[in-house]
């Protein structure tokens, strides 16, 4: 057996070796559980091992960037309608801007609707906003690592934003000197086929069709995490991050790819030239810089990405340096107490044999009475206090 299919749970599904293949003899295939993983063609593999030698799994101590840097800062985009409608501060929009002026391409996950699905598209096959907001599920990589060679081989700087593993299998399947890589601080990723089933219990509760989604509405303020459903009717639906079965089994850490449970991109400084996450530890630094309208943790690993932000045009965005003291709780090993694979496995083998419906309320996902009563009570309150008022 090839390597490549060897590494079974510690694949990411970076996709390096389906974009390395000249002969396509590499499929992606969903597995039980719903994620995708490398299967070969031996009748048309050439025996060639390119994929074996792009694979970070494989080759561990070869995807370790040298000369990294430790630049932390905070900030937030000047202008409030994009900083409304960022996931946190507006950093991403700042920098896809700078390099799109500057005659570059940016690549980033985007929602589907005709094929359901989150992939990695880029700013020449749609627009930036389609790549803005967190998507909560496994991005489906395709063929755009062959895209970026392409555009890098035409002397265009390419800015691409990928979870720390995908980032790792860019890296190693090409780099450039106008190859900017971007990732996030990433919580792990659940199948697409989960979220999928979670729309069809909603659909059928809400008795409409659900055409697109957001993780990270501001529905009232960047510190309440909620799901927007858009259905086909024109409505909206916000629900609470526990009041729905998929979001809360992402947040509790039941839901993921194996390969997420002993993530090593997560767990110290990343290779990427630019991690950016939420600053959510300002509450570490000083309290008095929290704003409603969402910050931006934004971390130059490299020169090249502290280059980058030097050259974003101060009226664009602020930034706020800071000591890495205050950035580098965003760096954490994932253990048993926090990421119980044991836990994760049971749900899953729970829900290969008994599908969805069954399996969030068999492992709690599903709102319990006590927390529908306290939210109802809330309702309540509010109402009398708009007749009060």
């Amino acid at each position: 057996m090839k390597a490549i299919l060897e590494i079974k749970d510690r694949c990411t599904s970076c996709m390096a070796c389906y974009n390395i293949c000249k002969v396509k003899a590499i499929a992606m295939l969903e597995d039980d559980e719903g994620f995708m993983h490398p299967q070969i063609n031996e009748a048309t593999c050439t025996n060639c091992l390119f994929c074996e030698k792009v694979c970070p799994e494989i080759n561990e101590n070869d995807n370790k960037t040298t000369n990294l840097i430790q630049k932390a800062y905070y900030g937030w985009h000047n202008d409030d309608n994009i900083r409304k409608r960022s996931s946190s501060g507006g950093a991403f929009t700042a920098f896809a801007d700078y390099i799109l002026k500057n005659n570059g391409v940016v690549f980033g996950a985007v929602y589907d609707k005709e094929k359901q699905m989150v992939l990695h598209k880029s700013t020449d096959e749609c627009n930036l906003d389609a790549m803005r907001k967190s998507k909560y599920v496994q991005s489906y990589i395709g063929d755009s690592f062959n895209k970026v060679k392409t555009n890098l081989q035409q002397g265009k700087k390419v800015f691409y934003v990928g979870t720390p593993c995908q980032i790792a299998g860019l890296k190693m399947f090409c780099d450039d000197e106008n190859l900017i890589t971007c990732d996030f601080i990433c919580h792990g990723v659940p199948p697409m086929s989960l979220l999928l089933e979670d729309f069809k219990l909603l659909e059928n509760k809400y008795h409409d069709k659900i055409i697109n989604f957001d993780f990270r509405p501001k529905v009232k303020s960047w510190s309440y995490d909620f799901i927007s459903l858009f259905f086909k009717s024109g409505k909206r639906k916000n629900i609470p991050w526990s009041f729905d079965s998929y979001y809360k089994g992402f947040i509790d850490n039941l839901t993921l790819r194996k390969s997420c449970y002993r993530c090593r991109y997560s767990a110290t400084q990343h290779i990427a030239d630019i991690t950016l996450a939420d600053y959510w530890g300002y509450r570490r630094y000083d309290e008095n810089i929290f704003d409603n309208r969402g910050l931006s943790l934004i971390l130059a690993n490299t020169v090249k990405g502290e280059n980058l932000i030097k050259s974003i045009d101060k009226d664009k965005f602020t930034f706020n340096p800071l000591k890495w003291e205050f950035a580098d709780y965003v760096f954490f090993e994932r253990n048993n107490q926090n990421y119980n694979i044991a836990k994760r496995n049971e749900f899953f083998k729970y829900y290969t044999n008994h599908r969805y419906k069954k399996a969030v309320k068999k492992y709690g996902l599903k709102p319990s009475f006590k927390t529908k009563l306290i939210k109802l009570g809330s309702k309540v309150k509010r109402q009398l206090n708009k007749k009060i008022i």
